[in-house]
């Protein structure tokens, strides 16, 4: 994989990073799933929910991105931040192809929505399906102070629904502890958090499903960082083919992971089918 984009031949950046790789001992498809986190969604706060889908039969890998600028040249128009960060999910890839597997269905988490649309619009041909899990970049115009606003009501309403949800203690604890982890970089931070309040990948998603990739939508009704009123304005059919709306909030894929992963492996399910039945 020496090229990124179909006009402009460069090297790709080999971006450090933890990677995580769950092989189940039967794998319901050759075509593993590439797990892309959300902002600060580090592999010890989505473990469960890694080894839930892992459990259903999918081989799954993911990630834990670099908190260090790499990049310092822009690429196509993109933001730093997130083209780094779809560089590093391009690098498993090319990892994969020493396997012979050369593509991958892709589960977008939050950011991480922007992140596989960025790596699948260079490189249509790796991607076969992509879940997207209420992702960035699909409401519309927004704004870093707005975006701001709503994470920490979002955040607070999951610290608050501890309380009464026993259960979910442990990992709301798992991600504060990670959360201040992950923002030691304030200036690295600050950027992301700014490139995905400006982020918007409706376009991109309406050209990958154009392409052929499977193109799926998971929202929950609750998600106050991604509110669903202004999603369901944006998304349409030419963006997706299927959509599914869930109960909770946006941190849910973490707090309760069997049962969304659920979701996840429903909507990766039903993309098969409907590739198998296109070709019939």
């Amino acid at each position: 994989m020496e090229r990124f984009g179909p006009e402009k031949q460069i090297d790709l950046v080999r971006i450090p990073f933890e990677s995580i790789d769950i092989k189940p001992e039967k794998e319901k498809s050759p075509v593993p799933v590439l797990f892309a986190p959300g902002w600060a969604m580090t592999p010890k706060i989505l473990g469960k929910s890694l080894e839930g889908l892992a459990s259903k039969g999918r081989r799954v890998l993911s990630l834990a991105h670099s908190r260090e600028s790499i990049l310092d040249k822009s690429q196509r128009g993109h933001h730093l931040v997130e083209l780094q960060k779809a560089f590093a999910l391009l690098s498993i890839i090319e990892n994969l192809e020493k396997e012979g597997i050369e593509k991958v269905d892709a589960v977008a988490y939050s950011e991480g929505g922007i992140n596989v649309s960025i790596a699948a619009s260079e490189f249509p041909e790796k991607f076969r399906n992509i879940v997207y899990f209420a992702p960035a970049g699909i409401m519309g115009k927004d704004s870093f102070p707005k975006l701001l606003g709503r994470f920490n009501a979002e955040s607070i309403k999951t610290a608050l629904g501890a309380i009464t949800k026993p259960e979910t203690r442990k990992p709301v604890l798992v991600q504060l502890t990670e959360l201040l982890k992950y923002i030691k970089n304030v200036p690295l931070s600050v950027r992301e958090a700014i490139a995905i309040s400006q982020a918007d990948i409706l376009q991109m998603m309406e050209d990958l499903k154009k392409m052929g990739i499977g193109i799926s939508v998971i929202h929950g009704v609750d998600d106050k960082i991604f509110p669903m009123e202004k999603v369901q304005k944006n998304i349409s059919k030419q963006h997706t083919d299927g959509f599914y709306s869930v109960k909770g909030g946006h941190h849910e894929i973490f707090l309760h992971p069997e049962k969304y992963m659920g979701v996840v492996e429903k909507a990766l399910t039903a993309l098969e089918k409907k590739r198998k039945e296109d070709k019939e």
